[in-house]
């Protein structure tokens, strides 16, 4: 019973933590789009959602199919509580800001003329990779390397 107590507080732990970050990129977003009306955004959220809900679905069906034993119900737990959290902040990690100067990371904003370099990494799929000047890295999606490719 301990290791099911565990596992849930450890999963509502990342549902708050991916709460906070989403209320924080939704409001920098929302001031970024007040702030400068010729603001775009791409939306690609739908198969990400599907996913966790699909992966939500699963959870339930490990609480309920070892529900004799206290390891499996808790990973089950866990497994609802991470694709919650992870639906949670889809919206925000996974739409794509931008105009005509420059796009949103998570909530800086980056000019265009700041990319070093956009390349695609392939691991088991693709990563849409954008390197900046500074150093940095960022993954993007395909729409979003393709705007950034362009613009840069």
């Amino acid at each position: 019973m301990l290791i099911i107590f565990v596992f849930t507080i450890i999963g509502l732990f990342f549902v708050y933590q991916r709460s906070k970050v989403t209320l924080k990129i939704r409001k920098a977003m929302n001031e970024a789009v007040q702030k400068n009306p010729k603001t775009m955004v791409i939306k690609e959220t739908a198969v990400t959602l599907i996913s966790f809900v699909c992966l939500t679905f699963c959870g339930f069906l490990i609480c309920f199919n070892g529900i004799e034993s206290p390891q499996t119900v808790s990973f089950g737990i866990l497994v609802i509580l991470l694709s919650i959290a992870e639906a949670i902040a889809t919206p925000t990690v996974k739409n794509f800001y931008y105009d005509e100067k420059g796009f949103y990371a998570y909530t800086r904003y980056i000019h265009f003329n700041e990319v070093d370099k956009c390349e695609i990494k392939k691991v088991l799929f693709n990563v849409y990779a954008i390197t900046l000047k500074t150093g940095e890295i960022i993954n993007v999606s395909k729409k979003a390397f393709e705007i950034i490719e362009t613009n840069k």
